[in-house]
């Protein structure tokens, strides 16, 4: 998506966002337990970001990117005078 359609996102039910979140990590997570090791090396090409195996977008792009973004909001908290992570 664009810079302008992803500040355009707005959750307007933060209950029920946190509910669809779950059930999208639930079914990630059986997906994922599915998923054979030897296809996990497979390389493929992905729109924008090129070339790059099946473990490099589970670990980089999915994990690392939203870790990321835990990341800016734990700092942002703090800037704010919040509690930044929960740990």
């Amino acid at each position: 998506m664009t810079a302008e359609q992803a500040a355009a996102i707005r959750i307007k039910n933060l209950g029920e966002f946190l509910k669809y979140a779950e059930r999208v990590f639930l079914a990630s997570e059986g997906f994922l337990e599915g998923v054979p090791e030897e296809s996990l090396d497979e390389v493929k090409e992905f729109p924008v970001i090129g070339k790059r195996s099946v473990r490099q977008i589970i670990g980089g792009m999915v994990l690392q990117h939203g870790a990321n973004h835990m990341g800016e909001i734990s700092y942002i908290k703090g800037l704010l005078g919040l509690k930044g992570s929960p740990i």
